[in-house]
């Protein structure tokens, strides 16, 4: 039976202020952090955790995040570093939709979309203080069209055009709302706060321990360490509970936690083209 091997995708790095990531707790000193993606070969498909952000998008709409993100980080040029198509992933699973988890899915308009209903409608219809963090939705022309309506016309605010090439077409989405084992040996866990439908990822079957991306329920390990609420949320007191739920689901899966945002100015973690 083929085993399941996983490659870390490296996404480019965004730098906040300490108070903006540690919620009560953090200093006006940047913190630069990596972004990444998942890619899994699994036995029933080419899987995709994530996308990580669009270069040009976040440099016109979030400056202020500070993104430094080359060609080679783009999507095509590291799917080219493992000499894979990107037409040959059937499915992105996505821990949320805010603007740095999804500026690659435009790459992939034919592959399903798992995530939580409670984040689709969260997309659809957010509140006006997450109104950047679901900007960027041009892989979706129904949900990217709303960025250009009543109060939440933010796009053109931002200068950008309404006629900005997206998919042809809305993706197939799988809506799941609790819980699920997507595929042998993957699961996706609750962990809402950050966002409201937020999930994190567990990976079975590898030549090595299971691996767990808890995503933006953990951005960086003194999130764990110190049980302190990342600076963005929609509801602290499900953060805070789903920071609790990581460590509970690591134990329970025997799983080394990689961080959603791993800090420095490259990816500290092995990425491609080696494969774990």
């Amino acid at each position: 039976m083929k085993r399941t091997r996983l490659c870390l995708l490296d996404g480019g790095t965004l730098a906040l202020e300490g108070y903006k990531l540690f919620w009560g707790r953090g200093t006006p000193e940047l913190i630069r952090f990596a972004c990444y993606s998942v890619l899994i070969d699994h036995k029933d498909g080419l899987f995709l955790f994530d996308s990580c952000y669009d270069g040009e998008f976040m440099d016109k709409w979030t400056q202020q995040d500070n993104p430094v993100h080359t060609p080679e980080q783009t999507m095509p040029a590291q799917f080219a570093k493992l000499g894979i198509g990107l037409s040959e992933v059937s499915r992105i699973f996505n821990s949320h939709l805010h603007i740095d988890h999804v500026g690659g899915h435009k790459y992939f308009p034919d592959a399903t979309i798992t995530v939580h209903e409670k984040e689709y409608k969260a997309a659809k219809d957010p509140m006006p203080f997450e109104y950047q963090s679901y900007s960027d939705l041009c892989f979706d022309p129904e949900l990217h069209r709303l960025n250009f309506e009543g109060a939440r016309d933010i796009l053109h605010r931002a200068g950008t055009d309404e006629t900005k090439p997206a998919s042809p077409r809305s993706p197939k989405y799988d809506l799941i709302r609790k819980d699920s084992q997507v595929a042998d040996g993957i699961w996706l866990y609750e962990t809402p706060g950050h966002s409201a439908g937020h999930m994190s990822l567990v990976v079975e079957g590898l030549d090595r321990p299971p691996m767990m991306f808890p995503a933006d329920a953990c951005h960086l390990p003194r999130h764990l360490q110190e049980m302190i609420v990342p600076g963005f949320h929609v509801d602290p007191v499900a953060a805070y509970r789903s920071i609790e739920r990581v460590k509970a689901i690591a134990a329970k899966h025997g799983a080394e936690i990689f961080f959603g945002h791993p800090p420095g100015d490259s990816l500290c973690y092995r990425k491609a083209p080696e494969w774990y």
